[in-house]
């Protein structure tokens, strides 16, 4: 997804109606903001990919997981109006 061709990612949200996207299978702690144009909008799109407990890709043997915030007056023009915060906890490899 990281790879995506940004115009390609955006007909994704477009079709969808959504301005946010959890994602999977991906194994990688991602969060790219994408700045839709269309319709002259100008708004903002957050791809997020939720990780995963275990078998990180990119290194990392540590689980992964993401906490999603959205503020209480949330505005999809403002880029800042989620946070997106990726934890790494340590656990045993070998159980």
């Amino acid at each position: 997804m990281e790879d995506k061709d940004e115009a390609d990612f955006l007909n994704v949200f477009k079709n969808a109606n959504a301005d946010i996207f959890c994602l999977g299978h991906v194994h990688k702690p991602y969060h790219r903001i994408l700045n839709s144009t269309e319709d002259k909008s100008n708004h903002f799109c957050h791809a997020v990919d939720i990780v995963s407990r275990v078998k990180s890709k990119d290194g990392d043997i540590r689980g992964c997981y993401v906490m999603l915030t959205l503020n209480q007056y949330i505005n999809r023009k403002v880029m800042e109006t989620i946070q997106v915060e990726f934890f790494r906890p340590d656990y045993d490899v070998t159980h």
